[in-house]
């Protein structure tokens, strides 16, 4: 498959949001996927491409979690566990129709687990408080992608590194180091651990800039000269409010601004 032409994949009648029978979006149509061949490799895969980045997979067999409704779809999939997508790894036939039964029904639980607070931290910062963001994940240290990083994220990951802050912020880190692995993170806001969060590698859609976070008590945003949506940007730290500085400043800077004042 072209990547723009891939069907979707998605979990049906688990008793979670991670766990269900796999269906694939084939020509328009949601169809069961035929359990010849279906491993843990193939489970740990469709983790992965669900934002499960963190998780204990485990793959069922012989319509663990019912039967779908119409023809079952085979792939028997070859993955090694590392690839974005189910589409992606070897295939022993072409997917399409089969006389697979709907008793041979695929599922998969995607158990989301902890990251874990040794792995995370906050880098090249003037104090432990505030830095790059970067996460430990494959036994490397690497950023998060800024492009759709918002406040209910910044919320987990300062409380999860034990910062109390009323309002921690987030910004656009520039410097040298860096190293991207991260392309997307989804927090409802409750979780207490970013691994408990969706996540996807995928960095197509990047730019070079990465998340930046502030978990200290003393910062606020606010818009001075203007109105209530429109006005002088500024920072309030340790008490002081400081304009910010319109040198590099874009519209990727004042869309983040903007989301830090509930925008």
């Amino acid at each position: 498959f072209e990547k723009d032409s891939q069907p979707s994949v998605r979990l049906v009648d688990g008793q979670a949001e991670y766990e269900g029978r796999v269906e694939i979006n084939f020509r328009n149509e949601w169809h069961a996927l035929c359990d010849y061949g279906w491993d843990q490799k193939d489970a740990s895969v469709v983790c992965l491409s669900l934002g499960y980045w963190v998780s204990s997979p485990t793959a069922y067999s012989n319509a663990w979690f019912g039967q779908g409704s119409g023809p079952s779809l085979n792939m028997y999939p070859y993955c090694t566990g590392n690839e974005p997508s189910i589409f992606e790894c070897a295939s022993g036939v072409a997917l399409g129709y089969n006389s697979c039964s709907n008793s041979d029904d695929a599922g998969v639980r995607c158990t989301p687990i902890p990251l874990g607070r040794n792995k995370v931290r906050l880098a090249y910062g003037p104090d432990p408080s505030k830095g790059k963001l970067e996460v430990f994940y494959n036994n490397q240290w690497g950023g998060v992608c800024m492009k759709s990083w918002n406040q209910q994220n910044t919320d987990v990951v300062c409380r999860m590194m034990s910062y109390n802050s009323a309002r921690p912020n987030y910004y656009t880190f520039h410097g040298t180091r860096m190293h991207l692995l991260i392309g997307d993170i989804q927090c409802r806001g409750n979780e207490t651990d970013i691994g408990l969060c969706k996540a996807f590698l995928d960095k197509s859609n990047c730019t070079d800039e990465v998340v930046g976070i502030d978990c200290s008590d003393g910062m606020h945003a606010r818009l001075t000269g203007g109105n209530s949506s429109m006005g002088y940007a500024q920072l309030q730290e340790n008490g002081s409010w400081k304009q910010i500085c319109s040198s590099g400043w874009n519209n990727d800077e004042a869309a983040v601004f903007c989301r830090t004042l509930g925008f």
